[in-house]
């Protein structure tokens, strides 16, 4: 049994956490919404006051956070010490954060002797329930192997991306991809739909060439076009993933010009307020 600190349980934060519970490990959570304090307290979890005391007697900590800067401002912002933490501490950043605050904090925990992975997931909230998330963890092999059977808990698939950092940078390319084809896919099902096609035959068309891909098979059959825009990724988030990407992009000079079209169309989504939504929303606002 490990003890397990768990800083952040959101959408994928809490039900990650409760199957650490469930793999028989102490995991002590903390969250500033007190209603997932209650649902992570329920599922026999030990509630925290702070993320700082998360950390304190902890064999590992990890954190899944909205942002980068959140990560930031426990760790550095706070001044965390090698005093606070237990000898043998393996820090986990799961958050989606941008490459080069990963660094900063890959470089911080090195000074004062903590091992570190960034480890970034993908797939639903759903899969995050049942275990099976896909993980790209940025780090040694000694510490993956080390905290192999912990995320194995939380996901069916590790992929070890490379040394710190890889894994953010992982994260960061998959979701630029993956947040451009949202909006592609959202314009061409409007183009299907204005053009008199019955959609369920377009889609299983466009199945079967080229033109398939994660929102054509999966995301958007089950919500945008079942009007069901409750969030498995909010659109605010979509957003944000992109701008890291797009970011990321101008400081190593490298093209982003589809990415940047398509940060204007979030962006005009957010600012009509519709940034809590589900990304799938797009369809919606493409309508208009």
């Amino acid at each position: 049994m490990a003890k397990i600190g768990f800083i952040g349980l959101g959408t994928m934060g809490l039900p990650m956490s409760i199957n650490l519970i469930n793999g028989d490990h102490k995991v002590t959570g903390f969250d500033k919404n007190p209603d997932k304090l209650s649902a992570f307290q329920r599922a026999g979890g030990a509630v925290a006051k702070s993320s700082l005391e998360c950390i304190e007697d902890a064999q590992f900590i990890i954190t899944m956070l909205p942002q980068s800067s959140d990560v930031y401002e426990i760790l550095i912002n706070n001044k965390v010490t090698t005093n606070s933490f237990l000898p043998g501490t393996i820090f986990i950043d799961m958050t989606t954060s941008h490459p080069h605050t990963t660094d900063k904090l890959h470089k911080h925990l090195s000074k004062i002797n903590i091992e570190m992975l960034d480890a970034p997931v993908g797939r639903t909230s759903t899969m995050a329930a049942s275990g099976k998330l896909l993980i790209m963890v940025g780090g040694t092999k000694t510490t993956l192997i080390k905290a192999e059977p912990i995320l194995n808990l939380m996901g069916s698939t590790i992929v070890h991306c490379g040394g710190a950092g890889m894994g953010s940078r992982m994260k960061i390319v998959n979701n630029y991809m993956t947040t451009i084809t949202n909006l592609v896919t959202a314009e061409t099902l409007n183009l299907c739909k204005k053009s008199g096609l019955d959609i369920d035959l377009a889609l299983k068309t466009m199945r079967q060439t080229t033109a398939t891909n994660g929102h054509i098979d999966k995301s958007y059959p089950a919500r945008a076009l079942q009007n069901n825009y409750d969030p498995i990724f909010a659109l605010e988030l979509a957003y944000k993933d992109l701008q890291i990407g797009i970011d990321l992009a101008e400081k190593i000079g490298t093209p982003t010009v589809l990415g940047k079209e398509a940060s204007k169309v979030y962006k005009t989504g957010i600012d009509k307020g519709l940034g809590k939504l589900d990304w799938t929303y797009m369809y919606e606002l493409l309508k208009g």
